[in-house]
C-alpha cells in the first residue's frame, strides 16, 4: 500500500488534521504540566487537570484506530474522567499533590486502570457485546501497542535528526534550531505534532500493520525463559530459599519473572487457535512455561508476607502483595486451565480476558477507601508496637509522620495518647524527634552513632594489640564504618587452631605523611582455612574521616596466611623501613601503599 499518494486529498486532510491534534496535545500537556503549576503551584487542581487532560488525548489516540474520531473523544473522557475522579478523592488521603504523587503508586494505579479498560472499551463501542471476546479485545490491545510503538520511535527519529541539523549549522554559526529545542514550549509541541502525524499514517495502514511481528519475536524467547526458571526450580530442594525472605528484591524478581511468563504465554496462545504456536515442542513449552506462573507467584507471595509477619505492612508490601496476588489468581487460572486435558489454550485465553479486568478493578481500586495503603500500614505499625512492648527501633515514625498522609499522623497521635504504653515519655520524645527530622537517616542517626560508638568500644577491648598489648587507640575507630566493625569481630571468633583468635592489630607509624599511629588490621576471612585480609587503619581528625584500605593482600604481593596471623601473635614480627615503614612477618613483607 502506498501511504503517500499525491493525489488523494482526504488523506492529506486526515494527516493534517491528526498532526493539528497532536500539537494541540502536546501545547495541552506543556499548558497543564509547566504552565499551571508555575502559576498556581502544584496543587490538586493542576494535578487534576493534568491527569484529565493527558490522559484524555492519549486514550482518545488509542481508541481513534479502532473507533471513528466522533466517537472515541466522547468514549476518552467517559473512561477518563471516573479515574481522574478516583484520583483526585485519593489525593485527600495527603496534605497536598505533592505528598500523594512521592509515592508514584496512586499514578501507575490510574495508568494502570485506564491502559487495562481501553481495549475492552473499544471492543464494547466496536461492537455490542464485544468487550468479551477474547480475539477481538487481543487485537485491539495489541494495535494500540504497536500503534504507540511506531509512532514513539518515529518521534525519537525525529528529535534525532534536529538533534543531528542544530549540530551541523552551529558549524556555520546557526543557532536557530538549538534556541529552539531549548524551548519547552516548542519542545512539548514538535513533539505532539510529530505523534499525531505518526499516529494518522498507523491509522492509515491499520489493516497491513501488523502486531504478529512482535508475537513472533516473543514466541523466540520462550525455550529460554522455560530453561532458566525449570533451574530455578529445580535448585530450590538443593539451595534452599533462604535469600527469598530477606528483601523484597527476590519477590520482585518472582513476580517480574511470572509477568515474563505471561507475556510469553499470551504471546503463544494468540488470539484465537489459528493464530496460536502450531508446532509440538512450542506448544509443550508453552504449557510448561504456564505450568510454571502458580509457583512463582506463590512464592512471591510467600516472600511478601514473611517480611510483613516480621515487620508489619508498610505502603510498598501492600502495593507488593496486591501484585503478588493478582499473579496468583492469573497463575492459579492458567495452571487449572493448563493442567487439565482438551483445549488448554482456549482456556487460557479466557482466564486472561477476566484477569484482565479483574486487574482493572484492584487498580482502581487502589484509588478508593478499599485500599488505603497508607491506611491499612498505619493501623499495622500501631498495633505491632503496641504488641510488641514499644520497641521504638520497630516503628516508622518517620515515614508515618512524611510519608503516609493523614493515615500515619493519626496512629502517631493515637500512640501519643495511649500513657499506659511502656517508655511513654520516650515514645513522644521521639515521636517528636521525627516530625522534625527532614529524613529518616537523620532520626535514627544518633541511635546508629551510639550504637556503632558501642561496638567500636566492644571490638577495641577484645583485639589483641602488637606490640605492648591494648586497647586499640581510639581514634582509629571513630568514625568507622560499622559493617566493617561487624567484619573484624566476627574474624576475632574464627578461633585459630591453638584457639587464638582469628583477628590482629599492628600499630605503628607506617607512613611518614600521618603523624599519629596507624594499625594493620589482620583478620582471618570466613570459609577459608588459610587466608587472611590484610586492612591499613589511618586515623581521622576533626576535618577528614578515618581511612580503611582494605585487603592490602590483593596490591601484589603473596596472600596472608593463617600461619602469618599465628607469628603476630607469637610476636615474630617487625616493623622495619621499606621506602615506607612495613611490616615483616616471616619471608613477607607488607608495605601500607604498595
Amino acid at each position: 500500500m502506498d501511504t503517500n499518494l499525491p493525489g488523494d486529498p482526504e488523506r492529506a486532510r486526515g494527516r493534517a488534521l491528526h498532526a493539528a491534534l497532536g500539537a494541540a496535545a502536546g501545547l495541552s500537556t506543556w499548558a497543564v504540566c509547566i504552565w499551571l503549576p508555575e502559576t498556581l503551584g502544584f496543587g490538586r487542581l493542576p494535578m487534576t487537570v493534568a491527569t484529565f487532560v493527558i490522559g484524555t488525548f492519549a486514550v482518545f489516540f488509542a481508541l481513534d484506530g479502532p473507533l471513528r474520531m466522533r466517537a472515541a473523544l466522547p468514549a476518552a473522557t467517559a473512561l477518563v474522567l471516573p479515574a481522574t475522579s478516583a484520583l483526585l478523592w485519593a489525593s485527600f488521603r495527603f496534605d497536598s499533590a505533592d505528598s500523594f504523587f512521592d509515592t508514584m503508586y496512586p499514578l501507575s494505579a490510574f495508568i494502570a486502570a485506564v491502559t487495562l479498560a481501553t481495549p475492552f472499551v473499544a471492543a464494547r463501542l466496536h461492537h455490542p457485546g464485544g468487550w468479551r471476546d477474547y480475539g477481538r479485545v487481543f487485537d485491539t490491545a495489541w494495535t494500540i501497542f504497536t500503534r504507540y510503538t511506531a509512532a514513539w520511535a518515529f518521534c525519537a527519529l525525529v528529535w534525532l535528526l534536529l538533534w543531528l541539523s542544530d549540530a551541523l549549522l552551529r558549524i556555520v554559526d546557526i543557532d536557530i534550531i538549538g534556541d529552539l529545542m531549548e524551548e519547552e514550549i516548542f519542545a512539548f509541541t514538535i513533539s505532539g505534532t510529530v505523534l499525531g502525524l505518526a499516529l494518522a499514517v498507523t491509522r492509515e495502514i491499520r489493516e497491513t500493520l501488523s502486531h504478529a511481528l512482535i508475537l513472533w519475536l516473543l514466541r523466540l524467547l520462550l525455550p529460554f525463559a522455560l530453561l532458566v526458571t525449570v533451574v530455578f526450580l529445580l535448585a530450590i530442594p538443593v539451595q534452599g530459599l533462604s535469600g527469598l525472605f530477606g528483601t523484597l528484591s527476590p519477590a520482585r524478581t518472582l513476580m517480574l519473572t511470572a509477568i515474563a511468563a505471561l507475556t510469553l504465554v499470551t504471546s503463544a496462545v494468540d488470539r484465537d487457535a489459528g493464530a496460536a504456536v502450531r508446532g509440538r515442542w512450542m506448544r509443550l513449552m508453552a504449557r510448561a512455561l504456564a505450568l510454571t506462573v502458580p509457583v512463582l507467584a506463590g512464592l512471591a507471595v510467600a516472600g511478601v508476607a514473611m517480611r510483613v509477619s516480621a515487620y508489619g505492612w508498610t505502603p510498598d508490601r501492600v502495593a507488593a502483595m496486591l501484585v503478588a496476588g493478582l499473579l496468583l489468581l492469573y497463575g492459579l487460572a492458567w495452571g487449572a486451565g493448563a493442567a487439565w486435558p482438551g483445549d488448554w489454550m482456549a482456556r487460557l485465553r479466557r482466564a486472561n480476558l477476566w484477569m484482565a479486568l479483574v486487574t482493572a478493578a484492584a487498580a482502581l481500586a487502589w484509588l478508593t477507601p478499599v485500599l488505603d495503603a497508607q491506611r491499612i500500614s498505619s493501623r499495622s505499625q500501631e498495633v505491632r508496637f503496641t504488641a510488641r512492648g514499644g520497641d521504638l527501633s520497630q516503628l516508622p515514625a518517620w515515614e508515618m509522620a512524611h510519608d503516609w498522609g493523614h493515615a500515619g499522623r493519626a496512629a502517631l497521635a493515637r500512640l501519643e495518647a495511649r500513657e499506659e504504653l511502656p517508655r511513654h515519655a520516650e515514645l513522644v520524645e521521639y515521636i517528636a524527634r521525627a516530625r522534625r527530622a527532614d529524613s529518616s537517616w537523620n532520626l535514627t542517626a544518633p541511635d546508629e552513632q551510639r550504637e556503632t560508638a558501642e561496638a567500636a568500644a566492644a571490638l577495641a577491648a577484645r583485639i589483641p594489640v602488637y606490640p605492648g598489648g591494648g586497647p586499640l587507640p581510639a581514634e582509629l575507630l571513630t568514625g568507622l564504618q560499622r559493617r566493617l566493625i561487624e567484619e573484624w569481630d566476627a574474624a576475632c571468633d574464627r578461633r585459630l587452631a591453638d584457639g587464638r583468635p582469628g583477628c590482629a592489630a599492628v600499630v605503628a607509624r607506617f607512613t611518614s605523611a600521618e603523624d599519629m599511629p596507624q594499625a594493620m588490621i589482620l583478620t582471618r576471612l570466613p570459609g577459608n582455612d588459610s587466608a587472611v585480609a590484610v586492612s591499613l587503619l589511618v586515623p581521622g581528625g576533626e576535618d577528614r574521616w578515618p581511612r580503611s584500605v582494605q585487603d592490602l593482600t590483593r596490591k601484589g604481593f603473596a596472600s596472608v596466611s593463617v600461619d602469618d596471623l599465628a607469628r603476630i601473635h607469637d610476636g615474630a614480627f617487625e616493623v622495619a623501613p621499606a621506602t615506607l615503614q612495613s611490616l615483616r612477618v616471616g619471608d613477607r613483607e607488607l608495605v601500607p601503599q604498595n
